[in-house]
């Protein structure tokens, strides 16, 4: 039987793929786009995650779901806004793993 993917799991993926090395991190909305040279941490979701929803407002919140994380906060801690300054891929994925 095939096991279906749970927030677990795509974390896991998530903070793998974050601290492969695989990806050069990009920052701002750019960076979030398939197409992006350098994507930021919501981009490697994204392309990790493979077929989402076009508007770009309903992938932020698939990709939330789907982690069971607050895209916005993963976002922020990217690019650094609101007073949270930029992380890391590596922190990223700590902060990741450190969630419940």
């Amino acid at each position: 039987m095939l096991k279906v993917k749970d927030k677990y799991d795509y974390r896991r993926e998530l903070c793998e793929a974050l601290r492969s090395g695989k990806y050069k991190q990009g920052r701002g909305s750019m960076a979030f786009l398939p197409e992006a040279k350098h994507p930021c941490v919501l981009g490697v979701a994204r392309r990790l995650m493979g077929d989402l929803p076009v508007e770009l407002r309903y992938e932020y919140e698939t990709i939330g779901q789907k982690l069971g994380i607050n895209a916005g906060d993963l976002w922020m801690r990217n690019d650094g806004a609101l007073g949270i300054p930029k992380h890391t891929f590596a922190e990223i994925a700590d902060y990741i793993e450190s969630l419940p």
